[in-house]
């Protein structure tokens, strides 16, 4: 036989169905209609492909779970929240039993560390908790751990105790453990989730699936031989890495077909494919979880309005530096403005160095709240410096640091600073600039008004016999290549007058590194570092928009 197996992938979901999940509005008796977002949304432009066996799958969804909120660029194309995620796969479910074929829910892991939801919690509780409990309520067939469920070992403890149990044995870790004590007080080693999972679908088709992330190497071990002692109908690898995907592969001789589909996830979108209209396509559950995340997200205090945004100000949308870079506000602006307050050495002239990678999303036009303080910037670092560093030296560690020299080579300290901090978008930042090479000039245009298709991401799927995997139909996002470290402007002085060299706490080695490497005048060490505010980078924002936008 041929095995179809049409792989639904809901990519921009920065993010189905279970008994009780009805299909008729939240009342049963009148039906409401659900706000669409603000402005016009082009639909998908076929229908979807489906096969024998079909996956919709998530992955990197990162506290996104109401969805994209404001207006500019391609954001209403991904402003569909959870609780529209499961009433789409409620329908997608009854439509896959109408047409006597299996569907199956799979995630690919990091579910942590993105927007207030996850990361608005209280002190002392632990991130994406809370948000997590809604992530329970859908119904996964199989889960896989992504990064940022392991740098914070409360994060992991919590899902190896608290998430993992309600996925029953199909949330998979097969190359990642969690130290525990066991029940002699004794650290034990052990899997966060399972290690493999064996089952059968609704159609009788036999599944083998591991989870893994990044580098898989435990294809000698004994579980692992127990895994695949058997033959399934088919094995489904789900990956944590670049690029993050899921396989379906045939596990016989059968030849085996295969498509794919990006979703833009909005409501147009899914009531598209679900062949539902606005007042029908609402389930029980699916409001439930909506109404759910909002009270979350009221109990957070994530609407607290610290300023307005007159303008976007992008990653890499526009170029660094200019007016709407928010590399640039962040480095000329904020950073400067928050420092001084309070700093007993905020008369003393300065050269200030961050990593870009702590910047984590835009500030876009309109409110700047706390959910979009903590999605911008989250991570809670300090400011250190060295003082009396001569001007013309300090002026040419931001140089050295983006582009060593024999002199001094970036170790590999630096890769695991960037990792120790979540940050590990190197790939996707690739792909951004890929698919804006692939566009040539489309995407200028399309911002100039010149494109009758709108902004959004363009797919170049490595897969063969996918065919066009996007969905809707858009031209490419700009993309302008940004530099891992940027500086404040130098100050006007003389060269060899003397300044303060501050910067992100974790560069601290790489500081004292490069100027040793720079001039022989003087050895510096660590001792040579201090704290120079206690000001932390995750409240930058919100204290510069308090100030400056109102």
């Amino acid at each position: 036989m041929i095995l179809a197996a049409a792989t639904l992938l809901s990519l921009a979901l920065r993010v189905v169905a279970c008994a009780g999940d009805h299909l008729h509005a939240r009342d049963g008796h009148v039906h409401e209609t659900h706000a669409y977002p603000h402005v016009p949304l082009s639909p998908p432009y076929r229908p979807l492909v489906w096969g024998d066996l079909n996956v919709i799958h998530t992955t990197d969804t990162h506290g996104w779970l109401l969805g994209h909120q404001k207006s500019s660029l391609a954001e209403p194309y991904y402003s569909g929240d959870l609780g529209d995620f499961s009433s789409f796969v409620t329908h997608m479910k009854q439509i896959a039993i109408d047409k006597d074929v299996d569907l199956l829910l799979v995630d690919s892991g990091d579910l942590h560390d993105g927007t207030g939801i996850s990361d608005g919690y209280p002190p002392g509780g632990v991130d994406a908790h809370d948000s997590n409990k809604f992530v329970e309520r859908l119904p996964y067939d199989l889960m896989t751990i992504g990064n940022h469920e392991l740098y914070v070992y409360a994060d992991t403890y919590d899902m190896y105790t608290n998430f993992v149990p309600h996925l029953a044995g199909r949330y998979l870790t097969s190359n990642v453990n969690i130290t525990i004590f066991n029940s002699d007080g004794e650290a034990e080693s052990v899997p966060v989730g399972d290690r493999y999972a064996k089952f059968t679908t609704r159609k009788g088709r036999r599944i083998t699936s591991l989870g893994v992330i990044f580098n898989f190497t435990g294809n000698d071990e004994q579980w692992f031989a127990e895994a695949i002692s058997e033959e399934p109908d088919a094995f489904v690898l789900i990956g944590h890495m670049p690029g993050a995907k899921i396989d379906a592969g045939k596990g016989n001789d059968h030849s085996i077909s295969f498509t794919r589909r990006y979703l833009d996830q909005n409501r147009v979108t899914y009531e598209y494919h679900t062949r539902t209209s606005n007042k029908r396509f609402d389930t029980d559950k699916g409001r439930s979880i909506t109404n759910g995340l909002q009270e979350l997200a009221s109990r957070f205090d994530l609407s607290y309005l610290y300023g307005t945004a007159q303008e976007d100000y992008t990653m890499f949308y526009d170029p660094y530096p200019s007016n709407g870079s928010l590399l640039s506000l962040f480095i000329e602006d904020v950073v400067p403005y928050a420092l001084a307050i309070n700093n007993t050495r905020a008369s003393i002239p300065n050269v200030i160095i961050v990593n870009s990678y702590a910047l984590r999303f835009d500030i876009l036009k309109g409110p700047f709240t706390r959910n979009d303080q903590l999605t911008v910037m989250e991570y809670k670092d300090l400011f250190l410096y060295i003082a009396d560093v001569p001007s013309r030296i300090a002026n040419q560690v931001l140089p050295a640091l983006i582009n060593p020299t024999t002199k001094w080579k970036r170790d590999d300290n630096t890769e695991e600073d960037l990792w120790s901090h979540g940050i590990v978008d190197t790939r996707y930042r690739a792909w951004l600039e890929e698919m804006d090479y692939r566009a040539g000039v489309g995407g200028q245009e399309i911002m100039a008004g010149g494109s009758h298709l709108s902004v959004g991401y363009v797919t170049n799927d490595s897969c063969p016999s996918a065919g066009h995997a996007d969905d809707t139909l858009h031209t490419a996002l700009p993309f302008y290549n940004v530099p891992i470290y940027i500086g404040s402007n130098p100050p006007n002085v003389t060269p060899d007058a003397p300044i303060d060299l501050v910067f992100i706490n974790y560069l601290g080695k790489q500081i004292v590194g490069i100027l040793n490497s720079l001039q022989k005048d003087k050895t510096y060490t660590m001792d040579h570092v201090l704290s120079y505010s206690p000001t932390l980078t995750s409240d930058m924002l919100g204290m510069y928009a308090e100030a400056k936008w109102n």
